[in-house]
């Protein structure tokens, strides 16, 4: 059984900081300009006059923008020694976090999100992305749990209910699973991620007609699409 899932794995992003240093701050915050942060940021480092509050920050700013460099080794040291200026910094738990996902480290991805939750129980992106964790690490019950959570938090989270249905979906919950990817296509009816898994329940559920019209939706949309090509044509030798 093939599963969709849309993950938003994101750092926590770049933080303002303080008055000092002005140009090489300013360069450190720049979200949209990786390269420039990690630069503005070192050389703020190299200053030597931050405080260690100042030091976390300017720490997790290089992280994220090394994340988006696609050097996550580089980000986790940055993180890492952020965490030692400021053990209670949350936003850290949660970038390192990430890191870890995508390194496919979900034990300690679970851990650092622990921290960032505990630290801020309504911290949405860090219960996602636990769930999503949980996801990978077939714990089912504990991805739906906060993937509901997100849910209660941000009932339009079109994300949360994908994910909760790929979920349940594995689960062996297949009817709550349709229910979910059927609560995001109405938020957003174009999400082939959840139509398509939304067709595959139905097909797992032997409601042959409602994954035949899913699957239309999709081949109608995307004519190129072999997935949806292959399942009407099995599914129309059944009818």
């Amino acid at each position: 059984m093939r599963a969709y899932v849309f993950v938003s794995i994101v750092c926590g992003g770049l933080v303002p900081l303080g008055p000092l240093m002005a140009d090489d701050l300013e360069d450190c915050a720049q979200s949209h300009h990786p390269q420039l942060a990690v630069d503005g940021c070192t050389a703020a480092l190299t200053a030597h006059w931050a405080d260690r509050a100042q030091a976390a920050a300017i720490l997790n700013n290089r992280g994220s923008a090394f994340v988006m460099l696609d050097e996550p080794d580089k980000a986790l040291m940055d993180f890492n020694r952020a965490l030692q200026f400021d053990p209670d910094y949350g936003r850290v738990f949660y970038n390192r976090g990430t890191v870890f996902v995508a390194k496919r480290d979900y034990a300690a991805a679970i851990a650092d999100f622990d921290k960032a939750i505990a630290l801020d129980g309504s911290h949405m992106a860090a219960i996602h992305n636990r769930g999503v964790a949980f996801e990978k690490t077939g714990a089912y019950a504990a991805a739906i749990a906060d993937f509901t959570r997100v849910l209660e938090l941000a009932p339009g989270a079109v994300y949360a209910f994908i994910n909760r249905g790929v979920a349940h979906r594995k689960f062996g919950q297949t009817h709550h699973a349709i229910a979910d990817f059927t609560d995001a296509l109405r938020l957003q009816p174009t999400s082939r991620a959840a139509r398509r898994n939304r067709a595959e329940c139905y097909e797992h559920a032997g409601l042959v007609e409602d994954a035949v019209a899913d699957y239309k939706v999709l081949l109608s949309s995307d004519p190129e699409d072999r997935v949806a090509t292959g399942a009407l044509a099995r599914l129309n030798g059944k009818n």
